[in-house]
């Protein structure tokens, strides 16, 4: 076998099985293939999601799709919180989301079960009046 390098390109040449790892690649020999390349599609639908922490969906949030080929697309999500984008550009890309269009309102948090409805000012002054009680009682 050879490798042949010459004007930018790498020419490899040999009897058996090569294996190539590049970007692009042609393959150039006299003899008809065993075995047809396959034809690979190329998915351009992206889907994107948008939730809250607590995985609860941004309601109607309009975004703004930024594509590195510059192409920009907008939407509006749906209920759920999704929205899918069809042959959008291949490449990386980066979403801007806009606010959920539902009025705020603010979390209630839960109690913990092990929490007391007491304050603790009010815990010492059960347990020092207890205390004293007590330190009476031993007296009499």
């Amino acid at each position: 076998g050879y490798i042949k390098l010459k004007d930018g390109e790498i020419e490899i040449g040999q009897p058996k099985v090569a294996r190539v790892k590049a970007a692009a690649w042609e393959v150039t020999e006299e003899a008809e293939h065993k075995y047809p390349l396959p034809r690979f599609t190329i998915n351009k639908g992206v889907d994107i999601y948008y939730t809250y922490d607590d995985l609860m969906p941004v309601v109607n949030a309009p975004f703004d799709v930024h594509f590195e080929d510059g192409t920009i697309i907008s939407g509006v999500l749906d209920e759920n919180g999704y929205a899918h984008i069809e042959d959008a550009p291949n490449g990386r890309f980066h979403v801007v989301f806009g606010e959920d269009i539902r009025e705020w309102k603010p979390v209630q948090e839960k109690k913990k079960q092990d929490e007391s409805a007491y304050t603790e000012e009010e815990i010492h002054r059960v347990w020092l009046n207890q205390e004293n009680s007590a330190h009476k009682k031993e007296k009499h």
